[in-house]
């Protein structure tokens, strides 16, 4: 499972956010990324978590569609 799951730690780096927000909000039931409790650990699902962030699953880069699509001179489409 760890293969397909972030840690608190890593979805706060990528989310610019404090691991203290991300505990808080799963605590008051407001966390926007998909988490699973393994035990007392605390996983978020990898696949929605990259989606919602808009990063491409397999290389942690923004999709085209999170700035739009750019055409072949450079304008937006």
């Amino acid at each position: 499972m760890a293969g397909a799951t972030y840690t608190v730690e890593q979805l706060a780096e990528m989310a610019q956010c404090s691991t203290w927000l991300l505990y808080k909000t799963v605590r008051d039931g407001s966390c926007p990324f998909p988490f699973v409790m393994v035990g007392r650990r605390l996983l978020f699902i990898k696949a929605r978590c990259d989606e919602i962030l808009g990063l491409q699953p397999t290389t942690g880069r923004p999709t085209s569609d999170t700035f739009g699509e750019v055409g072949p001179a450079g304008d937006a489409a």
